[in-house]
């Protein structure tokens, strides 16, 4: 499910990207006469990769608890540990990482790269037995993904929409978020409990 979100997010990017190539002059002219169809395609798509994002996000923090306990024996200790050492490793992402990623590939280029990593991520994951390398990928490819994705997303957003306009894209962007993470929970319990997956 988290893989799917992620390469629904991805998609998601590309179009967001090629929405986006719309001449300024043709924006321009549609604000001048009220119309705003494209500004609003372009925001649509961008909280709908933000949903897919959230939604993935979600999933993976929710469910792999549940694995860890049965596969590693794992403790609140552990998995407490894991989770503090994801936080951190975010954090420093959001400092050090994310602003040269973006100014070197551009926004919707580093959306696209945010939704391959953690999709990487979430594969490796369910294949790879050891526990290390579990953290690792966590720690390093899904973190920055999840790092990468709101401020890309929020970059091709303000670059777009007239300063009028921000606030309110910038809303449906972080509702997209939000929404995908308090959706993913329910769904993912459900999934676990599947007898049809097992």
């Amino acid at each position: 499910v988290a893989v799917l979100g992620c390469t629904c997010s991805a998609f998601a990017g590309y179009m967001l990207e090629e929405t986006l190539n719309i001449s300024l002059a043709a924006d321009a002219s549609r604000m001048k006469r009220g119309t705003t169809a494209s500004l609003q395609r372009s925001v649509w798509l961008a909280s709908a990769a933000m949903l897919m994002t959230a939604y993935a996000f979600s999933a993976l923090t929710s469910a792999l608890p549940l694995f860890y306990v049965p596969m590693y024996h794992w403790g609140p200790r552990e998995l407490g540990m894991v989770a503090t050492g994801f936080g951190f490793s975010m954090a420093f992402y959001n400092i050090m990482v994310t602003k040269p990623i973006i100014k070197l590939f551009g926004a919707a280029r580093a959306s696209m790269f945010a939704s391959i990593l953690m999709g990487m991520a979430v594969l490796a994951c369910s294949m790879v037995p050891s526990a290390a390398i579990h953290v690792i990928f966590m720690l390093s490819e899904f973190a920055i993904g999840w790092a990468l994705q709101l401020p890309a997303l929020s970059e091709m957003i303000a670059k777009k929409v007239s300063p009028e306009q921000r606030g309110a894209a910038m809303g449906m962007l972080v509702s997209a978020l939000s929404l995908g993470r308090a959706v993913s929970p329910f769904t993912t319990g459900y999934l676990y409990k599947a007898d049809w997956l097992v």
